[in-house]
This record gives structure tokens, C-alpha cells and sequence, in this order.
């Protein structure tokens, strides 16, 4: 009871604050007032005595089913060796190995999302067996290492865990799952939060921009230069290009469009992971936006992939029955056109000789898909002199005028926004990620102390009875203290290495979901990575200073 009394009133006392830090993170206003919920205050108490209410009915229920002589003699019963299973060891490693290697060998985003928990689960579980049986295995190989095994700290370290091994190992594995997700769930919220600004910076390359379908954009176009010349705004520098893009299979050297559903929705994962996003821009556009002044003769192109490890082979290209030979395969684009035409799978740009070759092959896709076909989209971006409040005052404004006109032009959709608006938005995202992030992390970190801590307090006083014989039989305190200090050493730390591990191993596959959430830093990532293992590191080493010193105590008094 008083324990929950003192939780409840630190939940009170800490709700507002971490509602401060909430509000902070996605840049929203803080609004004064301090409230506490009866309500909740309520459900809370109900929820944690009910809880109490479960663990003495199992109480009860293990005291009934139990001799009282066994309850008096359980603590002298000695525990078997546990028997080497070379079987179920290997399955372990079987498992690891498949999710480890699902996750190097994934080279998109869709796949990555598809085989993400395949992996996850085959790592769950092959910690657990490598754990459970592996590390019994691993013992048994030591204690026949003679030179290894007999000396005073490994030979009491070794023995002891073997035969503790089967209660120690389900915890081990606890503690080892636990801290992968702190390192995975931290790191990659963190590499969200301080990547916003790259981000943006990817996807918009103008404080102004307006999209336009199934139309040349004209009136609309006109609508936003006029409303950035009315609010006195200087247009420091502007960009326009036309591409159409189409969600097609690559075979080899052909393109080919899907009979049945032209949109990725795909339940051969074989034919997923052979989508390729293509845009298609005529020369002119290129050039303008390149300062470039390529040529094409009839029937060529040039072609660019963003993804490097499914750089394209051939010299020629079938697209729509249309043959094209390639001219020139692009090591880099202009990013602004990168920036509006990204999707999640494999991205890949071709440049045609001129607007009629892109008009036949939009027409020739609409012929064939009617209302499924994807239509030209008419990008124009701007760059002007002004404040970020300015800024988002004009493109309110400017966008409540286009809805206003759209009625009254011929294009069907658009999209119209500024990148001030976008940041905004993308710290509101990724700022409650965040929260989530360093809540679930927190929370996770909490477990895993208390885990070790009553862990480790739980063997010291299994412990006391052998360590007193051993200082019976001649061993000076200083020797018990290494043969301590080398036994929790190994469990100790043995959790954090496999978690290490498993992020090392979890890192390809991690960054391609990222890709989905538009970070594509993965340096980002990596710098979040090695610095939120390095922080726990720390703090975990600390639990280990206290952990020592309690096991210390309760053994040697």
C-alpha cells in the first residue's frame, strides 16, 4: 500500500512535466494549468490491486499444492547438471543465423517492412536457446579446458554457473531482449528527431511549392507568383519540371507493368522486391534543372538509380513496347527532382529526348489503365526572401486561393505546401516518436535494473552457504572477492555483448525502414547508434559497481 500511495503521488507530480517535455518535442504551446485526474487515480488503484489480488491467489495456490517438509528443505535441495543439448544449441545458432541474415540481405524498404518481425522473432528465439542451451554447452567446453579451468576464480565461476545455469539463463535471455530494444527503440527515434533537418532538406528543395495534375499548371502557377509578389516577398530563385511516374516490374532489361494492378499491392514477395519506382522527365527539364545541354538522338534516354546496389546493367530498355537505347547510365541527379518524385521502393529516373515522347508514353499507360493510370505532374518551386511566420501567412493564405479557383480550372488534384509547414509537421511526427521512444526506453531500462538487481541479491544469498564452506576449506577473502567479481563479470555483461550483437546485425534492415519515415542519412543513424550504446554502456556499468558490492556483502557477512 504505501508503495503504490508513493507511486501514485510521484505519477502526479511527474505527469505535467513529462506532458512539458511532450509539448516541447513536437513544438506545440505550452498551456498553463495543473489538473489531476480522480478518474485515473481510480482506474490506477483498481488495476494494481487487482494485480495483488492475481499474485496472492498464486500464492495461495502454490503453498496448497505444496508439503510443508519440501517448503522447510527446498533451499538444501541441490540442483542437477544440466545435461549438454547439442540439438537444441544448434537450432539456436540456426535461428540467429536466418534472422541475422535476413536482415544484411534486404535491400528495399517493402522488403524490409514484410521480413522485419520474420527476423525479429527467429532472434527472440534464438536467444532464448543459445541462452538456454547454448551457453551450458559453452561452459562444458570450458570445464574441459584444463588450463582454463583450473584456476581458483574460473574453476568456483564455471562449476557454480553450470549448475545455475537453467534458472539464470531465462533471465539472462530477459535482460538480453530488453536491452536490444532499449538500443533499437532509442537510437532509432533519436536518429528521427536530430535527422528532421536533413530530411527536409531532401524532400524540399524551395520555401514554395505547388504540384499540379492532368493540367500544364498555368493558372496555378500564375495564382501563387502573383500572391508572393503582392505580399512584397523577393523571389530569390525558382524551378519547374514535368515527370511522370509509374510503378512498374524491372526483368532484366524490360520494364512491364502489371495486367491486374498497377499500385504495388503485391503478394509474391519475389515480384516486390522487382518494383522499381520510374519517373520519367523530358531533356529540356533535365538540362534546366542540371545546367546541363545533353543531347538524344530518336529512341534514347538516360537513366539514373538512387539505389546503387540495383544499379541498372543493360545498354537498351523496353518501356510500354517502346525500345530505348541507354546513352549514358547517371551517377547523380538534380536533387530537387529527386526530392518530389521519392517513393519507398527502388527509385529510378529516365530522361527521354523531348515532351512528345513523355506525352505517348502517359497516353499509352492511360489508354491501358483508364483511372488507374498515374497522371504528369507539373512541379514549381520557389525560393523567397522571408520569415517563417511570413512564410507560413503566404502559403495559408495562397492555398485558401487555389482551392477557391480549382473549381474553375481543369485540373483534377494538387498539392500545395511550404517547407516551414513541412518542418513543422515533421518535428510534430517525429517530436511524439521521440517521447515514445525515450518513454518505452526508460521503461525498458527500469526492467532491466530491476531484473539484475533482485537477480543478483536472489544468488547472493544461494550463494552464502557455498562461499562460507569455501572459506572453511582455506580461501581468503580476497579470493572469494575475484571469484565474484569474475562470475558477475561474465553474467553480468554477457547480455549487453549479445544485444550489441544483435543492433550490429539489425542495423541494414533497421535503416531501410527509416528510408519509409524519409531519413535517409544512414550516418544519422549510426552516429545514434554508437552513442546510445556507449550511454547505456555507462549507466550499465554502474548498475554492475552497485550489483558487485550488494553480492559482495550478503556473501562474505
Amino acid at each position: 500500500v504505501t508503495g503504490l500511495a508513493i507511486g501514485l503521488g510521484l505519477g502526479i507530480l511527474l505527469d505535467k512535466l513529462i506532458y512539458l517535455i511532450l509539448l516541447k518535442l513536437i513544438d506545440f504551446k505550452v498551456a498553463l494549468g495543473f489538473y489531476i485526474s480522480k478518474g485515473a487515480i481510480i482506474r490506477s488503484l483498481i488495476l494494481f490491486f487487482a494485480i495483488f489480488f492475481l499474485i496472492f491467489l498464486n500464492s495461495i495456490r502454490q503453498i496448497y499444492f505444496s508439503k510443508p517438509i519440501e517448503l522447510l528443505h527446498g533451499g538444501n535441495t541441490g540442483e542437477r547438471e544440466p545435461k549438454s543439448k547439442w540439438i537444441v544449441a544448434l537450432i539456436g545458432v540456426l535461428c540467429l543465423g536466418s534472422g541475422y541474415y535476413i536482415s544484411v540481405s534486404i535491400n528495399n524498404p517493402v522488403d524490409a517492412i514484410m521480413f522485419f518481425f520474420v527476423a525479429v522473432i527467429l532472434v527472440v528465439i534464438g536467444t532464448y536457446l543459445i541462452f538456454t542451451s547454448g551457453s551450458i554447452v559453452l561452459l562444458k567446453m570450458l570445464r574441459k579446458n584444463k588450463k582454463y579451468y583450473y584456476k581458483t576464480n574460473h574453476f568456483i565461476s564455471v562449476s557454480g554457473m553450470i549448475y545455475r545455469m537453467k534458472q539464470n539463463a531465462v533471465g539472462l535471455g530477459n535482460i538480453c531482449i530488453l536491452v536490444t530494444m532499449v538500443l533499437v527503440i532509442v537510437s532509432s527515434t533519436l536518429s528521427l528527431w536530430f535527422g528532421i533537418d536533413d530530411m527536409i532538406d531532401t524532400i524540399c528543395h524551395h520555401d514554395i511549392m505547388l504540384k499540379t495534375y492532368l493540367s500544364d499548371g498555368t493558372d496555378m502557377y500564375n495564382i501563387v507568383k502573383n500572391e508572393i509578389e503582392l505580399g512584397g516577398y523577393k523571389i530569390k530563385g525558382s524551378e519547374s519540371f514535368s515527370s511522370l511516374s509509374m510503378a512498374l516490374e524491372l526483368n532484366k532489361n524490360q520494364l512491364i507493368a502489371d495486367e491486374k494492378d498497377v499500385f504495388l499491392y503485391y503478394d509474391d514477395a519475389d515480384k516486390l522486391s522487382s518494383m522499381r519506382y520510374v519517373t520519367v522527365f523530358n531533356l529540356d527539364d533535365y538540362n534546366n534543372l542540371s545546367n546541363l545541354n545533353e543531347t538524344l538522338e530518336d529512341n534514347e534516354i538516360l537513366i539514373h538509380c538512387q539505389n546503387k546496389k540495383n544499379e541498372y546493367k543493360y545498354n537498351d530498355l523496353s518501356l510500354y513496347e517502346n525500345n530505348f537505347k541507354v546513352k549514358e547510365k547517371l551517377n547523380s541527379f538534380p536533387k530537387s527532382a529527386l526530392g518530389a518524385t521519392m517513393s519507398f521502393v527502388d527509385n529510378i529516373q529516365i530522361v527521354v529526348k523531348d515532351k512528345n515522347v513523355l506525352d505517348s508514353l502517359y497516353q499509352y499507360q492511360k489508354n491501358k489503365y483508364s483511372d488507374n493510370a498515374g497522371e504528369i505532374m507539373v512541379y514549381n518551386g520557389f525560393n523567397i526572401d522571408a520569415t517563417d511566420d511570413e512564410e507560413i501567412t503566404l502559403a495559408q493564405k495562397t492555398n485558401k486561393i487555389l482551392q477557391e479557383n480549382k473549381e474553375n480550372s481543369d485540373i483534377i488534384y494538387y498539392n500545395f505546401g511550404s517547407k516551414v509547414e513541412d518542418a513543422g509537421e515533421a518535428h510534430a511526427l517525429y517530436g511524439g516518436f521521440l517521447f515514445l521512444g525515450l518513454f518505452l526506453g526508460t521503461l525498458f531500462t527500469i526492467a532491466t535494473i530491476l531484473i539484475i538487481y533482485y537477480k543478483q541479491i536472489s544468488e547472493g544469498y544461494d550463494d552464502k552457504d557455498r562461499f562460507e564452506i569455501m572459506q572453511k576449506v582455506g580461501m581468503s577473502r580476497h579470493e572469494i572477492k575475484k571469484t565474484i567479481h569474475s562470475q558477475i563479470l561474465t553474467v553480468f555483461f554477457l547480455p549487453l555483448i549479445t544485444a550489441g550483437i544483435h543492433v550490429a546485425f539489425a542495423f541494414p534492415v533497421i535503416t531501410k525502414v527509416l528510408e519509409i519515415l524519409r531519413l535517409t542519412n544512414t550516418m544519422v543513424f549510426a552516429i545514434s547508434t554508437i552513442s546510445t550504446f556507449v550511454i547505456f554502456s555507462i549507466i550499465y556499468s554502474i548498475i554492475y559497481s552497485l550489483t558487485a558490492k550488494t553480492y559482495y556483502k550478503i556473501v562474505s557477512r
